[in-house]
């Protein structure tokens, strides 16, 4: 078997590490709590959309708000902060580690 055959047997049995999305809020200098966690970006768009709404509620202003190439939202106000992150799932122990 050439190189270029194993790699592409190799490649096509490796599975991508499954992927949740983590909705957090907190204070900034203090930390913050995980909201919720789900499955897809699309289906947390709608809470992040909301606790997005009362931050500027509560804040007068949205501060900061940015989106990485990742696809992950944060922003802040005044002194509070909102994330949506993208974090693998460990599915079995590194070697090595």
């Amino acid at each position: 078997m050439t190189d270029i055959q194993l790699a592409a047997d190799t490649t096509s049995t490796q599975q991508a590490s499954p992927v949740v999305w983590i909705l957090s809020k907190g204070i900034l200098q203090e930390g913050g709590d995980i909201i919720d966690v789900y499955l897809d970006r699309e289906l947390a768009l709608g809470d992040f959309l909301t606790h997005a709404a009362q931050i500027a509620q509560g804040n007068g202003k949205i501060y900061n708000p940015r989106a990485s190439d990742d696809g992950a939202l944060h922003l802040s106000g005044m002194s509070e902060w909102l994330a949506l992150e993208p974090h693998t799932v460990r599915t079995k122990r590194s070697l090595g580690a």
